[in-house]
């Protein structure tokens, strides 16, 4: 090995080659057991030293635990923690981790004094301070609590006043749409009975163009017999002579005779349309499949 001019040592060249490894990481290294150092006391006196290494024996071949390998030059880089001894876990102590005395904490006022006075620094000639981030900071008027208590009150009020509005406004609306709902309900109703009255005069005119049970045919004959008392009253009332009277009588009971005739058709036709219904129905129900009663009320 030799030493350069900057003291520090160097393999030798092989057949004139230069070493693959530099001076600090050189595998054949070995750590010497004591070292000599040369210090600068306080008088600039030079003093030396012989420092004693503790190492640890290789007893083993170091663990590879990954790293970097050099694809041109071959040199492997290990991993630190390869290079250093492991330091041993440290356990917490919880014998006395409920105790009073560890659950108890003790404080301790200290006063410390900053690396930098950074608000007393005051400016002068030889000293340049930088004022780009200064700003000034200037007191406002004293503001009491009686002062803050009105400021309260009055935005209290100011509050009270756009609540009550709205309140105000949602009751009137309110009334406004109960109003124009029972409107609605009115109009709905006068409808509804103007419906009704219609549906049921159209009723009452197809039961009379077209009855079909014994109550529709009593009705029509019940209103013809009420509309010829009607006719034979006006003829007994009236001013004319006994022989035009038995005219007009004769005329009514030539009209009576053809409403009951186109009664009669009526009720035949009735019997008829009622007859086909009935046995339409008839038929219907026998073919119908079968079912018989079980125990439970349920057919089959």
């Amino acid at each position: 090995m030799a030493e350069n001019q900057e003291g520090e040592t160097t393999l030798p060249p092989v057949d004139g080659v230069e070493p693959a490894y530099p001076p600090y990481a050189d595998p054949t290294f070995s750590m010497p057991n004591e070292i000599t150092i040369t210090a600068v006391l306080d008088d600039g006196t030079k003093s030396t030293f012989n420092v004693a290494i503790e190492k640890l024996p290789p007893d083993a071949e170091k663990p590879y635990y990954g790293g970097y390998r050099n694809k041109q030059t071959g040199i492997e880089y290990h991993h630190g923690s390869c290079q250093t001894e492991r330091v041993a876990k440290v356990y917490k102590d919880v014998s006395n981790l409920r105790n009073r005395d560890t659950q108890t904490y003790s404080t301790i006022t200290k006063s410390t004094q900053l690396v930098r006075e950074a608000g007393t620094q005051m400016k002068r000639k030889d000293l340049h301070l930088d004022e780009s981030q200064n700003y000034s900071v200037e007191a406002k008027p004293y503001f009491s609590s009686n002062q803050l208590l009105e400021l309260q009150r009055q935005k209290t009020l100011v509050i009270q006043c756009y609540w009550r509005g709205y309140i105000a406004r949602k009751l009137a609306w309110k009334r406004r749409d109960d109003i124009y709902q029972a409107y609605l309900a009115r109009e709905k109703a006068k409808s509804d009975v103007v419906k009704e009255a219609a549906a049921k005069q159209k009723r009452e005119i197809e039961r009379r163009m077209n009855p079909k049970s014994v109550k529709d045919f009593e009705i029509l004959f019940n209103e013809l017999e009420t509309w010829r008392q009607a006719e034979h009253q006006k003829i007994r009332d009236s001013t004319a002579s006994e022989a035009d009277k038995k005219l007009l009588v004769a005329d009514l009971l030539a009209k009576e005779t053809k409403l009951l005739q186109t009664i009669d058709k009526l009720k035949a036709k009735a019997l008829k349309t009622g007859k086909e219904k009935r046995v339409s129905k008839m038929l219907d129900l026998m073919s119908k499949p079968k079912a018989w009663e079980m125990s439970k009320p349920k057919a089959w």
